[in-house]
């Protein structure tokens, strides 16, 4: 039997991303809940790192210009969520861990895989939703429309995280096309 995998749904993962002295400065510096950060080393790896290896791992042109357009802090206390989202008019979005704690839940966007629900064991190829650890100093990266949310936090802890999108600058669309465009 073949097993293809049709239209995969991205998700990359990076542990370890700042050194142990790095990761404390920023774990440490003070923010408040969607307040906008500027963190030059996490924007570092995030550019020139991680997003140049999903360009290789996908193929994608490497001439584009890669923009990190909004980078922003989430401070989730005892009792709270985040709730069900994505993030539009950008290519990728990006979760930095700085604590443990509730996990993010990922949702699958195909709408036909939820009709029938059988009785399985849950898998990336039956599962309806995927949880995906908060492990600090580790870094998420996925498609913009990938909806996901942080169900209600039950730890006493507070779950902190850096979130951000990216967007590629350059030629969107097929030459020729009446649907090309610059961004």
């Amino acid at each position: 039997m073949d097993h293809l995998e049709l239209f995969p749904t991205n998700v990359f993962r990076w542990g370890d991303v700042l050194s142990p002295e790095d990761f404390e400065m920023v774990k440490n510096a003070p923010f408040e809940d969607k307040q906008g950060v500027d963190i030059p080393i996490l924007e570092d790896f995030i550019k020139n790192k991680a997003v140049k290896e999903i360009m290789d791992k996908l193929l994608i042109n490497s001439e584009y210009e890669v923009e990190i357009t909004e980078m922003w802090g989430n401070v989730l206390p005892t009792g709270y969520e985040h709730e069900y989202h994505n993030h539009p008019n950008n290519v990728f979005s990006g979760i930095f861990y700085l604590t443990d704690g509730t996990p993010t839940t990922f949702v699958d966007p195909r709408p036909a895989n939820n009709l029938m629900q059988i009785d399985h064991q849950p898998s990336k190829h039956m599962g309806n939703i995927i949880t995906m650890r908060a492990v600090p100093n580790s870094l998420l990266i996925f498609d913009n429309w990938l909806y996901h949310y942080v169900a209600v936090n039950k730890t006493p802890d507070v779950r902190k995280t850096i979130s951000f999108n990216i967007i590629f600058r350059g030629e969107y669309g097929l030459d020729n096309s009446l649907a090309r465009v610059k961004i």
